[in-house]
């Protein structure tokens, strides 16, 4: 039988008996832990947000699976900083079929992009 160190990041699967199976019914997986990320208001950042998956606070609550739709811009109406963003499944719609994005938007306080945390300690 197969052994491997005891690294958390391998899940020994045990599998059914299977007649003539070359590697004996136990299966290894390399499983990797997803990068840490730490969310970041987009009225605070200086990159492109188009595109990227964004978490969005409203009166409701949180929502998560949100898409940026445009740039932060200041509204004509009240000089408030907004965002356009779209549910993630109305977006792959639209880039799958043309439709029409239905964007609202939302205060850029308060729509945050999640990023992969700073590892090298640069910023502590």
């Amino acid at each position: 039988m197969n052994t491997v160190d005891k690294d958390p990041i391998y899940e020994h699967v045990e599998l059914a008996p299977i007649e003539d199976d070359p590697i004996g019914g136990v299966l290894f997986c390399r499983v990797q832990p997803p990068p840490t990320r730490v969310p970041q208001r987009v009225d605070q950042l200086a990159g492109p947000v188009t595109g990227h998956r964004v978490i969005w606070q409203s009166q409701q609550g949180w929502h998560f699976d949100i898409r940026a739709t445009s740039e932060p811009y200041v509204s004509p109406d009240d000089g408030e900083l907004l965002i356009n963003v779209v549910a993630e499944v109305d977006w792959y719609r639209s880039k799958l079929t043309g439709a029409p994005l239905r964007e609202r938007a939302a205060y850029a306080e308060v729509v945050f992009l999640e990023r992969p945390a700073d590892t090298s300690g640069a910023n502590p």
